[in-house]
């Protein structure tokens, strides 16, 4: 069983290498496609930021692409491991770190995060913690356009990951009926907002980062 030192538990943040054109495509509209990717860098370290400063448990950056000079800039800066994702789509590279990180020695628990949010904090991450240990399958974090910030189970679960709509606001719903279908118990934590368009940039100065300075 996990102690308040979480020795067992691994915290996974899922990050694509910031290439111009590839990130934040609902923000280049708005914002251009460089500044979107530049913001995207910077949510990616700010996530990594609050990870690694919560002290809950070791922290590893999976990407698309480790060859990125960023992406390895990144992980030396905060001495995480940088691990590259496998699999088709996003369910599969989810089931896949999830599964492979639980498969290491002394690990019995999973927490895999997205880059997208800043709301998350080390309240919400001990909340997550405390949904597995009495006893739930998985353990989400809604995001306010219909997706997830969080994902954690203590076995991986193929079930939710397979044929959702990725992308799409019923990544949540359709999660939850997998879940069901499979008869797996789900605890929800409070819904949090996730940084993707333009009206979810006031959402920055929450933690302080000055949007003009990326716009440059």
């Amino acid at each position: 069983s996990m102690t308040p030192t979480h020795s067992g538990l691994r915290l996974i943040q899922f990050a694509k290498a910031p290439q111009a054109g590839r990130v934040k495509t609902r923000l280049i509209p708005d914002i251009g496609a460089a500044a979107a990717s530049r913001l995207h860098l910077r949510l990616v370290r700010e996530v990594l930021r609050i990870l690694c400063d919560s002290d809950l448990a070791p922290v590893a950056l999976h990407s698309d692409d480790c060859d990125s000079e960023e992406m390895i800039a990144l992980a030396a800066d905060f001495s995480v491991p940088l691990q590259r994702q496998r699999g088709d789509n996003l369910g599969q590279r989810m089931y896949f770190s999830i599964e492979q990180t639980l498969a290491t020695e002394g690990v019995d628990a999973v927490l895999l995060l997205g880059s997208d949010c800043l709301q998350i904090n080390r309240d919400y991450l001990d909340l997550a913690v405390r949904s597995l240990q009495s006893g739930s399958d998985v353990v989400i974090g809604p995001a306010r356009d219909g997706g997830y910030v969080l994902i954690a189970m203590c076995r991986a679960h193929e079930s939710v990951f397979s044929d959702i709509p990725w992308g799409s606001e019923r990544v949540l719903s359709e999660t939850l009926q997998a879940a069901a279908v499979s008869q797996l118990s789900v605890s929800l934590l409070p819904t949090l907002s996730d940084i993707d368009r333009a009206e979810d940039l006031p959402l920055l100065a929450e933690r302080g980062i000055a949007l003009p300075a990326l716009l440059e």
